[in-house]
């Protein structure tokens, strides 16, 4: 096929001669159009030789264009040279290393080995642990730096203010810093430089490590005051602001559909930092400080071009990463795995049954690392604290606390012969818990950790926050089951307003309840979920008694009510069951027991960490 354009310039399409891989596949970005990549792929632990991919000219050719002799392939991955290594030996001596090869290190007499006595070079092209060095105690200010595998170095002074350089060997390129001086404070300014193929990149785990540290460190509190850890530190001036510029290429060489990859990934990066609980412990500085960090992504990277628009002295800011997925994931390991904030959390985190002397079974929720919520009518008279086993940590119970206004006899004489308002109760345990991806506390109303997480500014109210989470008279809520080893989720609908009289009418057909006036037994301290409109719920089970109702708002979880009763028995020790017509369920609202929680949670005792209440 042959275009004709104005200028005269005859463009043509290439061709899918000869561009077979053995051992693999390859994919075209634009079809065989000019400017289309064809992008070779391989197995892990391979890469394609001698070509990462080729480019269509006007002229209808690749370029580079294939080679009879050198036929396109897929080779073993190669890491870079460890004999640099000084003052050492490397075991086995090689004149190649490739995948899945170890070494191991040892130092000549009056040497001491700093660094990785074993290493494997791995499917990424990079020897796993950290760079081996052989020193000795010569008085010097600053330590050997060593010499990375693949490296040369010029430079054998360690005093203050003197230079090492780096220079990579062979057809590897350098990452990190070229040029390193000693410090007075016996540190090497910049980072420790790598040698990188063609085919090198960073995994998510790596770039996460290096990059989170910046992000995470932004976004948490700064309490340290004799920092050694090595991950950069971006530290926020009193009344200052943090900055986070993103810049994505959008030339017409990018695809659109990578491109919406990359934006779409960068949106979640900045919805994830939105949502950040942040504290700041502010540190005063009197300079600024600008750090760029590059991501480049995709087999056909301009190395050279954008490895000097990286700007900061400490840590690592230059990334190679092999697609877009390991950009997702890293931005997930940086943000969305961490545990620093109580409000994201793993849903099946926070629920623990709780089981007694009588067999009876209800969940929990973690709300702080000592308490767990849950429901009064879990404990029945006469239990102590050794009756009340939690399986959370293997948690001992200390106490249990019932809201002191339950009764569950208080209205027999009305026609109410179980009545559960109030229905509400706090577990201390004898320890925190420690806070992991299993177990994390999760937010609950009236709190400034809850404001922060609804972006209330300013003296936030309890009223504005259920304004935030109880705002529509049918307000989707979920709740969790326990069936077996296997967590399950439930999504009901809370009637509220114009639609909460017909929801709680149906508590008359519950057995034990004579009386003909629905609010005698629901009162307002109540949630209604339940039956076929506006769509089908689920229904509460046995055993889910006591657990979080909550809502997710945006990137948060907020638990607002707890799971008390039912007005129909409809399944028996946990499950995901469909409501029918008539069931109903009743939860408790924690806006209306605030008091109660407050009076526990926020006694600011050295016992516990307290929860901050708002005043108002």
């Amino acid at each position: 096929m042959v275009n004709f354009y104005p200028a005269g310039e005859v463009q043509c399409n290439c061709t899918e001669t000869n561009m077979a891989m053995a051992g693999g596949d390859y994919k075209l970005t634009n079809k065989l159009e000019r400017g289309s990549i064809l992008v070779y792929h391989c197995p892990e632990g391979y890469y394609p030789y001698p070509h990462l991919a080729r480019v269509c000219q006007p002229n209808g050719r690749w370029n580079p264009s294939p080679k009879r002799f050198s036929p396109q392939r897929c080779r073993l991955v190669e890491c870079p040279d460890p004999n640099v290594m000084e003052n050492g030996n490397v075991i086995p001596p090689q004149e190649k290393y490739f995948v899945g090869n170890e070494t191991t290190y040892d130092c000549y007499s009056g040497y001491t080995l700093r660094g990785s006595t074993t290493r494997q070079c791995l499917p990424n092209g990079k020897w796993s642990g950290s760079t081996p060095i052989c020193s000795r105690d010569s008085g010097d200010n600053c330590p050997d730096p060593g010499i990375p595998a693949g490296a040369s170095r010029t430079g054998n002074i360690f005093g203050i203010d003197d230079t090492v350089k780096y220079t990579c060997n062979g057809n590897l390129f350098l990452v990190g810093s070229s040029e390193r001086v000693c410090q007075e404070n016996g540190q090497w300014t910049g980072k420790e430089p790598a040698c990188y193929y063609k085919h090198t990149y960073d995994t998510s785990l790596e770039v996460s490590e290096a990059f989170g540290s910046a992000i995470k460190d932004s976004l948490t509190t700064l309490e340290s005051v004799d920092d050694t850890q090595e991950g950069r530190k971006i530290r926020i001036s009193k009344n200052g602001t943090l900055n986070i510029y993103i810049a994505v290429d959008i030339s017409a060489s990018i695809e659109e559909k990578h491109f919406k990859n990359a934006r779409d990934a960068v949106l979640k990066l900045i919805t994830k930092v939105r949502n950040k609980q942040i504290c700041f412990n502010f540190i005063i500085l009197l300079h600024s400080v600008t750090d760029i960090y590059v991501f480049a992504i995709g087999t056909v990277i301009f190395d050279d071009d954008l490895h000097p628009l990286t700007v900061g002295k400490d840590g690592k800011h230059y990334f190679r990463m092999r697609d877009i997925e390991n950009l997702q994931d890293t931005f997930d390991e940086i943000i969305g795995k961490s545990s620093l904030s109580i409000c994201i959390i793993l849903i099946h985190a926070f629920l623990r049954p709780l089981s007694h002397q009588h067999d009876k079974q209800c969940l929990g929720s973690l709300v702080t690392p000592r308490f767990i919520l849950t429901a009064a009518h879990c404990f029945k008279f006469g239990d102590t604290p050794e009756h009340v086993t939690v399986e959370l940590d293997d948690g001992d119970v200390k106490t249990f606390m019932l809201h002191p206004k339950y009764n569950i006899s208080a209205k027999v004489d009305q026609g109410v012969k179980e009545f559960y308002d109030f229905d509400v109760a706090l577990i201390q345990l004898e320890e925190d818990v420690k806070i992991s991806a299993e177990a994390r506390p999760i937010c609950i109303p009236c709190t400034q950790e809850t404001s922060n997480a609804l972006k209330l500014v300013g003296d936030s109210t309890c009223k504005q926050q259920e304004e935030h989470l109880l705002k529509d008279q049918i307000e989707r809520l979920n709740f969790l089951t326990r069936k077996r080893e296997t967590v399950g989720l439930k999504d009901v609908h809370a009637k509220l307003g114009d639609n909460r009289d017909e929801c709680i009418k149906h508590a008359l057909t519950a057995k034990g309840i004579t009386t003909k006036d629905e609010r005698v037994a629901v009162t307002d301290n109540f949630l209604c979920t339940g039956g076929l409109s506006p769509q089908r719920d689920h229904i509460a089970c046995t055993g889910d008694s006591g657990g979080a109702v909550f809502k997710n708002y945006e990137l948060r979880t907020i638990q607002v009510a707890l799971v008390s009763w039912g007005s129909k028995e409809m399944c028996i020790g946990g499950g995901v069951v469909e409501s029918d017509r008539l069931s109903r369920d009743f939860h408790i609202n924690l806006f209306k027991v605030i008091p109660f929680l407050k009076s526990i949670l926020g006694n600011d005792l050295n016992e516990y960490a307290p929860l901050t209440f708002l005043e108002n």
